[in-house]
């Protein structure tokens, strides 16, 4: 049985991951004492996400006796071949904007909803790392125009990954209900601007929610 005081470390822990049916990359956060504190998985669309999550706690409990809380996993899902994700056709981005002014940058994003238009917008730092996820905010903000804020959402993280030569945006987001709170991923190619790729992916991660809402 494996031991259960041995520390093992994200890099170990991420390599077990990429050994997993359809995950094409992986991260993991431990804290200050190595406990796994989050899990973001790019994944193929061969399977759910449900069965992802599955395979990823039976086999850290098979590899390290660990056992983990599936909240703290968040799966994004892309089909390598066609760049296809969650997003629906009658859900897209018409317009992305990211202006730098001196210390402040703002973003603006249009979402074209069944042939609607609803704008979204955020200011903040002008610091590299913050002008896409100020771009990410603005789509938030424009999908909680459209819902008429039944749904509150959060960035909770955002990244570019070179994966097999090509860029991907991941995205992982807090959606907050009256009665509940869930936690989304998506991702998306980045085929040219990155602003445009961060927004696509924000979208991807909330297909399944806005479906509900249509």
């Amino acid at each position: 049985m494996p031991d259960t005081k041995k520390e093992v470390s994200a890099a170990e822990l991420e390599g077990i991951l990429r050994q997993i049916r359809d995950v094409i990359s992986a991260r993991v956060v431990l804290d200050e004492a190595g406990t796994i504190q989050e899990i973001h998985v790019l994944a193929g669309t061969g399977r759910s996400p449900k069965h992802i999550v599955r395979d990823i706690e039976s086999t850290f409990m098979a590899h390290f006796n660990l056992s983990i809380d599936h909240k703290k996993v968040s799966v994004a899902q892309l089909d390598w071949e066609t760049g296809q994700a969650g997003a629906a056709a009658w859900l897209k981005v018409v317009g992305v904007s990211l202006k730098v002014n001196g210390v402040r940058a703002s973003s603006s994003v249009g979402l074209e909803v069944e042939g609607e238009l609803f704008t979204g917008e955020a200011e903040g730092a002008a610091s590299a790392q913050n002008r896409l996820r100020l771009v990410a905010a603005a789509t938030l903000n424009a999908v909680e125009a459209y819902l008429k804020g039944e749904v509150a959402f959060a960035l909770e993280g955002l990244k570019l990954l070179e994966v097999g030569g090509r860029t991907v945006a991941v995205v992982t987001v807090a959606a907050v209900t009256p009665v509940r709170e869930e936690n989304l991923a998506g991702a998306s190619f980045v085929t040219g601007d990155a602003a445009v790729g961060v927004a696509q992916a924000v979208l991807n991660a909330l297909g399944s929610c806005l479906a509900g809402k249509r």
